[in-house]
């Protein structure tokens, strides 16, 4: 397979039209959803990032939403460590601490198991500490896919949750400079 081009898409450019395809494709689509206008609009101070082949087809796109820790986990920034707060998380309630919401991570489908989530993560990662002071992300886990994310070096909070459907686990992970 070619190198994979990793960048950051502006919001609104045809190559953020591409992401909104790909994750409506592979993750809206089969449970019957769709991007509805104001959700999109809701993307607009969101980094996305992606990864294209040399020609310029999407490979792989994720969304991070900035935000704050949730109030579920409680975080020592001294030590850099946490622990989780409730058994389920709050999903709404936060804490100050500044961190990204990583969403609508996708790899197309037949381009899975040949490491582009890992490099995709990875890219993610390295964006964050270069970019932005944030050194942690969280992010809410479909069940099947938890062991990437553990993989990733996150970490699982609390109990199983029901997001659009589906059962999730929250999961965060602090990132080093």
């Amino acid at each position: 397979m070619d190198k994979t081009v990793w960048q950051k898409v502006a919001w609104g450019s045809s190559e953020y039209a591409l992401t909104i395809a790909l994750r409506h494709t592979l993750l809206r689509a089969p449970l019957g959803l769709h991007f509805a206008k104001e959700a999109l609009e809701t993307e607009k101070d969101s980094i996305h990032l992606a990864g294209f082949d040399p020609n310029g087809a999407l490979r792989a796109c994720l969304v991070l939403r900035p935000s704050v820790t949730p109030s579920w986990l409680e975080v020592n920034h001294e030590s850099n460590t946490y622990q989780a707060t409730i058994a389920a998380p709050d999903l709404q309630a936060t804490v100050a601490a500044p961190a990204f919401h990583m969403r609508q991570v996708a790899v197309r489908q037949d381009l899975q198991g040949l490491g582009l989530g890992r490099e995709l993560m990875n890219y993610a990662h390295s964006w964050v500490v270069a970019n932005s002071p944030v050194r942690q992300v969280y992010l809410h886990a479909r069940s099947p896919v938890v062991g990437f994310y553990e993989n990733a070096g996150y970490t699982i909070f609390g109990e199983p949750f029901w997001e659009v459907g589906l059962e999730h686990r929250a999961m965060h992970r602090f990132l080093e400079s």
